[in-house]
């Protein structure tokens, strides 16, 4: 202890100055002092009523906020083959499940375990980027912070797969080209994957810079989305898994949809740059393999972050987010008149070769498909 060492202290000086209190004040001072202990115990009874643990929290870094229900995203393949997959709690774990009679059963919810890549601000906010794809219909890929987690068995099993990516100058003949009808910026695509190893394959010269893939039965890749080497948009199709493309560079627009029927026609729906609510989309359609691109006039109003496909006889069907739910389109003639279809509830839209979907609900909400854009089935999602 430190030695203080007080200067001018005079004990009989300051005893003459301080009187004794009477007995009547003391008795006084004695009611107030019992007064106040009576008060501060019941202000701590009704802390501890109120915020048990509150002590216990102090110095803490804040919980991360309520959880939100997580919502069940949908991928549907032929067969009634479907994927439901969520974002747990908002974190960076997700969940998978497989079904393969229509969502009328599902396997059990398996996800890797990412909790050694996540970090969070201090308000306990996600600061990973964490992603997640359904490739095929059993090889599903999540990535969280730098490291990339892959699946070949449909969620039961997982591996690291960072740095086993590989960079070609054309997709081996056992890889399978990964279509992406909507963003999916975190693929980097055109990508291709090994079924069994799990293993992914990147373009060493890719003809568009995160743009849209449509892959169809007669194994044409076609891609567009923002030429790499300008300021354009490219659209371009490959005939020999990506050795070499057919590219076409038009004005820089914003790629709302890519579909195609074979390795001759295709469609891409753009719409202006800036997002004005004004302008229309503009339908590019090409029949000659991508040698010329032609504006289709269409009746559709500036559809944004939706989905192009084609339906299961050939139509054109088209979804977009609505202001308060999914609007979807058909055409039987190539884009020139579109038939409104009846809105579906608010959610995520997602689309492969000869289907569209709409989800992003909760059990026991069901996920809707079609493979036409009139008759939609429902789609039973996996319960929480």
């Amino acid at each position: 202890m430190t030695d203080l060492r007080l200067t001018g202290f005079d004990p009989e000086r300051i005893r003459r100055s301080v009187a004794a209190p009477t007995l009547d004040s003391l008795r006084a001072r004695a009611r107030r002092r019992r007064t106040r202990n009576r008060i501060a115990a019941v202000g701590l009874l009704m802390v501890a009523v109120a915020a048990p643990g509150l002590a216990a929290t102090v110095g803490r870094q804040p919980d991360p906020p309520p959880a939100r229900p997580a919502a069940t995203h949908l991928a549907y393949w032929d067969g009634q083959v479907s994927v439901g997959y969520r974002n747990v709690h908002d974190s960076c774990e997700f969940e998978f499940a497989r079904s393969g009679d229509g969502g009328a059963s599902w396997s059990a919810p398996a996800g890797p375990d990412t909790q050694a890549y996540c970090l969070r601000d201090a308000g306990g906010m996600v600061v990973s980027r964490a992603e997640a794809h359904v490739l095929t219909p059993d090889v599903y890929l999540v990535g969280v912070g730098v490291t990339d987690h892959v699946s070949t068995d449909a969620g039961r099993t997982w591996s690291d797969v960072t740095g086993t990516t590989l960079t070609v100058a054309a997709f081996p003949p056992w890889a399978v080209p990964v279509n992406c009808l909507t963003p999916c910026p975190d693929l980097r695509p055109p990508v291709a994957v090994d079924p069994v190893a799990g293993r992914l394959y990147r373009l060493a010269d890719p003809p568009t810079e995160m743009g849209l893939v449509y892959v169809t039965a007669d194994g044409a890749i076609w891609t567009a989305g923002s030429d790499p080497d300008g300021d354009g948009t490219a659209l371009a199709v490959s005939t020999d898994r990506g050795a070499t493309w057919q590219v076409t560079t038009v004005s820089a627009r914003v790629v709302d949809g890519l579909a195609a029927r074979d390795a001759q026609e295709a469609f891409v729906l753009t719409s202006a740059l800036g997002g004005d609510a004004t302008a229309r989309s503009t339908l590019w359609h090409t029949a000659d393999g991508g040698q010329g691109w032609h504006d289709q006039p269409t009746s559709l109003p500036t559809v944004t972050a939706g989905a192009l496909t084609i339906g299961d006889r050939g139509q054109l069907l088209v979804g977009h987010h609505g202001t308060h739910n999914i609007l979807t389109w058909t055409s039987t003639d190539d884009g020139v008149t579109f038939t409104a279809g009846t809105p579906t509830p608010p959610g995520s839209i997602g689309a492969l070769p000869g289907r569209m979907w709409t989800s992003g609900g909760s059990a026991p909400t069901p996920g809707q498909v079609t493979v036409d854009g009139t008759v939609w089935q429902s789609v039973p999602l996996p319960t929480q």
